[in-house]
């Protein structure tokens, strides 16, 4: 920890959940790397989140070669989806403790716990489901309760059912708190959507927003960028705040002193 450190959560002693803290760490980190998290988030999503946004007018603009890209486009997309938050939490996490994490490596690191990301997002996935099918508020209980599932995951390298145990156990408590930053984090991504959708109607037109065949192409993918980079914005934000709230969970929790250094992560 920083020997005169800039913000009140990074003090010993800091022991309270306090919301507003926690979203100041989060953006704190959001600033602090703001250039990797960059470059990292259009690598992965950014650029394929283009072609899936314009899916529809390459497929019918098209031969056989737009439905391929589309395809192609997709399964990217989803892989970096999945890879992207892994490499973020990290950097965020280990800047949270005053350590920086290089990007190669988080990157490396993240594409190391691929699989269990995968396996205890398809689980909590359907348990979520359920939960849907049977009442809505449990399932949003269980989203609070495995909020911080990814940091778990990737750092703490647990397995799927062990990870969605131990966020279970680390949230107890909290989950209030956590459906509020849940909320906050909602905002903001259809904030950045909305900004996005109604700049790109007012500039380019009625006809780029619907993928309509008959528009500028060059109007159509610039509009599918901008609804890319909502896309962005949303999961570097919403991300950091995971992360924000799983460093507040485990003081909280007594498992992190910041004056006797941080947990093992990653």
């Amino acid at each position: 920890m920083p020997d005169d450190p800039e913000h009140d959560w990074q003090r010993s002693g800091y022991h309270q959940f306090e919301i507003g803290d926690v979203l100041t760490r989060g953006f704190a980190g959001l600033r602090d790397r703001l250039k990797d998290v960059a470059l990292i988030s259009l690598l992965l999503i950014g650029g394929p989140g283009v072609i899936v946004n314009a899916s529809s007018y390459i497929t019918e603009t098209s031969n056989v070669g737009g439905p391929l890209l589309v395809i192609v486009g997709v399964i990217v997309f989803i892989v970096g989806a999945i890879l992207l938050p892994a490499v973020l939490v990290q950097i965020f996490v280990r800047g949270f403790w005053g350590e920086h994490l290089e990007l190669d490596v988080a990157l490396r690191d993240g594409m190391a716990r691929f699989w269990p990301m995968l396996g205890a997002g398809i689980i909590a996935g359907i348990g979520m489901i359920c939960g849907f099918v049977l009442l809505i508020v449990p399932a949003f209980i269980l989203y609070c309760g495995w909020y911080i599932l990814l940091p778990i995951v990737v750092g703490e390298k647990r397995d799927p059912v062990e990870s969605l145990t131990r966020s279970w156990e680390l949230t107890r408590g909290y989950k209030w708190q956590i459906f509020a930053i849940v909320l906050i984090g909602t905002v903001i991504a259809a904030l950045a959507g909305a900004v996005m959708g109604g700049i790109g109607g007012g500039v380019l037109g009625l006809e780029a927003v619907n993928m309509d065949v008959s528009a500028d192409p060059i109007k159509i993918f610039l509009f599918a960028s901008m609804q890319s980079l909502a896309g962005v914005i949303g999961t570097a934000v919403s991300t950091a705040f995971v992360s924000s709230t799983y460093v507040e969970l485990l003081k909280l929790k007594g498992e992190y002193d910041p004056d006797s250094g941080a947990p093992t992560f990653g």
